[in-house]
């Protein structure tokens, strides 16, 4: 399968390459490059299963997703390394893994989902507005 002694950095594209390979040999590699720049502990924990198991990448990659969008202090800029491999691997008429896009999809329906909750949380009730027009 994926030899663990290999460090594979997000910045090669054959990381992000589908091209001859199932889901499973893009997929745990892929997630444990990723998994890298969290800074959740729980999904730090599961990084060793990730490399031996493809539903368990799949399943953790929307998590890691959401985490690393949230990270603003690292050294590289991962959204938008991140955002140009998606365009240039995944997001491509040439790219025959359906189910990597598939995959991407749901990461970005995630992200947008929790975007919208944070958004959605800030947004003061219509009886919270009344109280505010009428102390003015």
């Amino acid at each position: 399968m994926w030899d663990s002694t290999e460090a594979i950095s997000l910045e090669k594209s054959t990381v992000w390459e589908t091209d001859g390979k199932t889901f499973e040999i893009w997929i745990c590699p892929l997630v444990y490059s990723l998994i890298v720049y969290c800074n959740d502990i729980i999904l730090r924990l599961c990084q060793d299963i990730i490399l031996f198991k493809g539903e368990v990448a799949e399943l953790l990659l929307p998590s890691i997703f959401v985490n690393i969008s949230a990270r603003k202090d690292l050294e590289i800029d991962l959204h938008k390394l991140i955002c140009l491999q998606l365009k240039e691997h995944i997001f491509v008429e040439s790219n025959k893994l359906m189910k990597s896009i598939q995959v991407v999809l749901n990461c970005l329906n995630e992200l947008r989902i929790r975007h919208v909750m944070e958004r959605s949380s800030f947004v003061p009730s219509r009886r919270d507005v009344s109280k505010v027009i009428k102390l003015i």
